[in-house]
């Protein structure tokens, strides 16, 4: 591919034929979506330090600032409610590149999705995405493939993007994460490379209760049943009422579900529509509940519910609910898988899996720490990809990547010695409050940090330093095969949605069944398995294993 021609007359000599097949596209995904457009906001034109002459461009590079200003518009969703423009880090930015940026804003909530796919769908649209706009993965695969979205693998050079070239270096798993199965790469990803941010579920007991009852840390799955069935027999929390909860899981949580414990038979996964069950075994994707592993895991959580160890809303209790349990100023339970916990956190220690005879613990680690996908996109109207392309670059520079996230220098915070240090807020302004006020998006939106920039270019956080101690009991027991959560193909996506509904909602339904007694796991096993087959779960399973060998590719590549 040509970067100097990308985005100029060639690409507009397609753009019916892009639009038709777009039309086709959308038909065969998604339904058409209503709404209104967004609005936008003016760029102020920025200073120029470069002279009149032309901008110095060797080979494939490009010099900050232009000699000659340019503009951009780019379709944004951001929590900053303002013009972007009266950001001082994002005049900063104008400021040093001679580039301005007309945002075109999206607003917030459900309703960016639709007004960006009612400005993609009319041909009406800007540039380029910027950050977080909820676009699924399925929205990427789907423009992308209506010529929409335009590949950027090209100029991701040493001599265009730098920074980026380096995060490529550094971290190719960051861009085989936003590899499609066609070979392009459509978005660029957010980076952050703190490990401990994506362990989600490591076991905390407390300590305070395995006193009460005169036990040691359980490191058995027998040890741990012992442990709850005392737990639910004593006053642990000493309010006179036998009100324990034993163990705490409620199957619609994030951290709290009861997949998170499958990692004590060797299989580290979620049941969440990315995770889908998947798990990889020496490069071959299985679906949990078809396994000899996930049969046992019933049935010793059937054995728990039974006695009354499990929380008995499992299954039913709301968010709010679940929240209250965490709140209670009373310890209301004795174990809990959870990233951390905030009430009563000085009373639990984080442990290690207890072991299954015959099975090697293994735990679920997001793969987020790869890349957050989708943070910046390039469409097929920019005229001059390669410049914006060079602009977005800078993002990726760990230094700026910071105050784009977390606030400007000399206002949110300050430089010393190399690091930047908190600036104390305004009276009756918290530091949060003050630095959501100078950035788009608080903690959002493309750039990196690599996991050497924490602590050094700047402090941790008192959750990321507090996380540091499940992650230092855990390192050992991560999946070294983590779900990558890969693209689909454009026509995947329609027909993976298809049959995951019957075969999501059977494995839900039978789940609990088994849980809770109401049906039998060895007598209706077998039955589940042929109702999945009949369900297509075969096929199911090799879409994402080609989406998985497409990811390995990439890896490879």
């Amino acid at each position: 591919m040509d970067i100097k021609t990308e985005g100029g007359n060639v690409m507009k000599k397609k753009n019916l034929m892009r639009s038709l097949a777009l039309c086709l596209c959308l038909c065969l995904c998604f339904a058409a979506c209503s709404g209104t457009g967004g609005s936008s906001s003016t760029a102020r034109p920025a200073s120029s330090s470069g002279g009149g002459a032309e901008p110095a461009v060797q080979g494939n590079s490009i010099t900050f600032p232009l000699a000659e200003a340019k503009e951009f518009s780019l379709m944004v969703s951001c929590s900053y409610t303002g013009d972007p423009n009266d950001l001082v880090i994002n005049q900063r930015i104008a400021e040093d590149t001679n580039v301005n940026i007309n945002w075109v804003d999206l607003g917030t909530g459900t309703e960016r999705l639709e007004k960006l796919k009612l400005l993609l769908n009319s041909g009406d649209y800007g540039d380029g995405i910027y950050s977080n706009v909820s676009i699924t993965e399925a929205d990427v695969s789907t423009y992308a493939a209506a010529g929409v979205l335009i590949p950027l693998e090209d100029y991701i050079t040493e001599e265009l993007t730098p920074n980026l070239w380096t995060l490529k270096q550094k971290s190719p798993e960051s861009f085989a994460v936003e590899t499609h199965q066609d070979g392009h790469i459509y978005a660029l990803p957010r980076v952050s490379q703190y490990r401990p941010d994506y362990l989600e579920s490591p076991i905390w007991i407390n300590k305070e209760w395995l006193e009460a009852v005169d036990m040691d840390v359980p490191t058995t799955a027998d040890e741990l049943y012992k442990v709850l069935k005392a737990f639910k027999e004593t006053d642990c929390n000493g309010n006179g009422q036998m009100d324990e909860i034993p163990l705490l899981i409620n199957s619609t949580s994030g951290y709290m579900h009861f997949e998170a414990w499958l990692g004590m038979w060797g299989i580290p996964c979620k049941d969440s529509t990315y995770d889908s069950y998947l798990v990889v075994q020496d490069g071959v994707v299985k679906f949990a509940p078809l396994m000899d592993e996930y049969k046992d895991f019933l049935k010793f959580m059937n054995k728990l519910y039974s006695e009354g160890l499990i929380y008995n809303e499992c299954f039913t209790a709301t968010s709010a609910m679940v929240q209250s349990l965490l709140d209670s100023p009373d310890a209301a339970f004795g174990v809990v898988t959870t990233k951390s916990l905030n009430t009563n956190a000085d009373q639990y220690i984080c442990i290690e899996p207890p072991t299954v005879e015959g099975y090697t613990p293994k735990w679920y680690y997001h793969p987020g720490f790869m890349g957050v996908k989708c943070n910046f996109m390039i469409t097929d109207k920019c005229d001059d990809p390669q410049t914006l392309m060079a602009w977005i670059d800078r993002y990726y520079n760990p230094e700026l990547a910071f105050q784009t996230m977390y606030g400007p220098e000399g206002i949110v915070f300050d430089k010393v010695d190399g690091k930047f240090v908190a600036k104390e807020p305004p009276t009756g302004v918290s530091f949060q409050q003050l630095a959501q006020d100078n950035v788009m998006e608080y903690t959002g939106g493309p750039g990196v940090l690599y996991s050497e920039n924490f602590g050094t270019l700047f402090d941790l956080t008192e959750s990321q330093i507090a996380g540091q101690t499940a992650y230092g009991v855990y390192e050992k027991f991560l999946n070294d095969e983590v779900w990558p959560r890969p693209y689909l193909q454009a026509e995947q996506v329609s027909r993976a949605g298809q049959l995951r509904t019957d075969i999501f909602n059977t494995v839900s339904q039978m789940k609990a069944k088994w849980i809770t007694g109401e049906a039998d796991i060895d007598a209706t096993y077998d039955q589940f398995k042929s109702d999945l087959e009949k369900m297509g779960i075969e096929e199911f399973v090799s879409i994402y294993q080609s989406a998985y060998d497409a990811f390995n590719s990439a890896m490879n590549g």
